[in-house]
């Protein structure tokens, strides 16, 4: 279902390299952020068309940012500020991420997007712009790592 798979697409967050997740492990991702999709997608009229389209594109940033900042609010990786909760991404990356050498990697990732928490944005605490730079950042700065598992 495109929905479930849309976590890593929407999340970067939890950026981990293809190999290094099992199957068990993304069945774990995907039923603690299928709430936060749902919730979000009928509160911002996200489709699962939409959705579909997005993760087929490898584009998440044609979807709406509120919806984005709905996503990663919700699930706790930017908080009630709308700002970036980087401490908060690193313990719960730490529920999916195993490999040490995964986890510097995405340590690394996290550490050189914390800069979206000094950009400007128009929407005040509401996480909508935020969300879209931490997605760009994410996108920009993963390297080998893919948040693309699906």
């Amino acid at each position: 279902m495109s929905v479930i798979s849309f976590f890593v697409l929407c999340f970067g967050v939890l950026a981990v390299s293809v190999g290094a997740v099992s199957e068990n492990e993304r069945n774990q991702i995907s039923q603690s952020i299928l709430p936060h999709i749902v919730k979000c997608s009928q509160e911002y009229g996200v489709s699962e068309g939409q959705i579909k389209d997005a993760k087929e594109s490898v584009n998440p940033l044609g979807l709406n940012p509120c919806f984005l900042g709905c996503v990663l609010k919700s699930a706790g990786i930017i908080d009630k500020n709308g700002l970036f909760d980087v401490e908060a991404t690193k313990e719960k990356s730490k529920k999916y991420i195993s490999s040490e050498k995964d986890v510097t990697n995405f340590d690394k990732i996290i550490k050189d997007c914390t800069e979206v928490n000094q950009k400007n944005v128009s929407d005040g605490n509401k996480g909508c712009d935020r969300a879209k730079e931490l997605v760009t950042c994410f996108l920009a700065k993963r390297g080998d790592f893919s948040v693309f598992t699906f």
